[in-house]
């Protein structure tokens, strides 16, 4: 499939044209599992939710959405980058709710060799500094999902975002300082 045909799918999800999310996912899953493979080693190694959940669960959030608000295949992947990057801190943060709520001498013993709250804790701490870029800067949160949660390249996202590459590079940078900031923040707290 041409990037023109994959465009034109796009457009016919805008217009709601059931068999166009079938055909999106048809297309798309292997692309989508090696996104959710990547982000869930780097995330979240030895974690509890799978890879083909994440990744149905990242199309049924965007189809429950109607219209995407992306027009091309880079955007597409950013914003499935985005609603799985969501969806592994929600996971994380309910886990600990479930955790704190729950008598750890309960918990089966496979449970509580799986249990790693640094990790929770980490992916909560994480989400936060996240929500914090959002709202002081969204510019520098969408670099930082297209680079670090998708995958794409500097020049994917310059050609995305209509910029170029060495200001890609520069918005990544204080995107990534940020969020460390951000981090630091929480660790002193």
């Amino acid at each position: 499939m041409t990037p023109n045909d994959f465009d034109r799918l796009l457009e016919r999800l805008g217009q709601t044209d059931p068999s166009a999310w079938e055909e999106l996912m048809a297309l798309v899953y292997d692309d989508l599992k090696r996104i959710a493979h990547g982000q869930m080693a780097r995330i979240a190694p030895g974690q509890t939710l799978g890879t083909t959940v994440l990744v149905h669960e990242a199309f049924e959030k965007l189809a429950a959405q109607g219209k995407l608000p992306v027009s091309e295949r880079s955007g597409f992947y950013a914003l499935c980058a985005c609603a799985m990057r969501q969806i592994i801190i929600d996971h994380y943060r309910r886990r600990s709710a479930d955790k704190r709520s729950v008598d750890p001498a309960r918990l089966a013993e496979h449970e509580t060799r799986r249990v790693n709250p640094d990790m929770d804790n980490a992916l909560t701490e994480l989400g936060r500094a996240l929500d914090l870029l959002a709202r002081r800067d969204p510019r520098l949160l969408e670099v930082f999902e297209m680079r670090y949660f998708a995958g794409l390249s500097d020049a994917e996202i310059s050609e995305r975002m209509d910029l170029s590459v060495r200001s890609v590079q520069r918005l990544a940078a204080r995107a990534r300082s940020w969020v460390a900031a951000g981090l630091d923040d929480a660790d002193g707290a």
